[in-house]
């Protein structure tokens, strides 16, 4: 999930760890897979090791919502979605980064603006 975010702000994999800081500084939210809570921070804490960021920087900006629903495969990022919104969590112009995987080797991400 880590590289999926780093690939969606930088598809080309020429930006420097810097200027990828800077990016992943816009986003205001990862709506990330709701597959269990351990993979969830261990991606928030991958990306903050690799760029160098603080405890909590990418942590902060991820919905969780796995421990009110469980895992509901393909419907967990809609979930999470539909619950911040009603929550007030997510406002219209955030940007959000929609992040999942699924059995085998497929995964996707996707940088939307609400």
């Amino acid at each position: 999930m880590a590289e999926s975010c780093l690939r969606v702000l930088d598809p080309d994999g020429t930006a420097s760890k810097r200027e990828l800081c800077a990016l992943l500084n816009h986003v205001d939210r990862i709506i990330p897979h709701q597959a269990n809570e351990r993979i969830i921070k261990s991606a928030a804490e991958h990306l903050e090791s690799k760029l160098d960021l603080p405890d909590g920087a990418v942590k902060n900006k991820m919905i969780v919502t796995i421990h009110k629903y469980g895992n509901n495969s393909t419907a967990s990022i809609p979930l999470a979605l539909d619950e911040s919104l009603r929550e007030g969590k997510l406002h219209t112009g955030d940007l959000m980064i929609l992040v999942g995987f699924g059995a085998g080797l497929t995964y996707a991400a996707n940088l939307v603006r609400l």
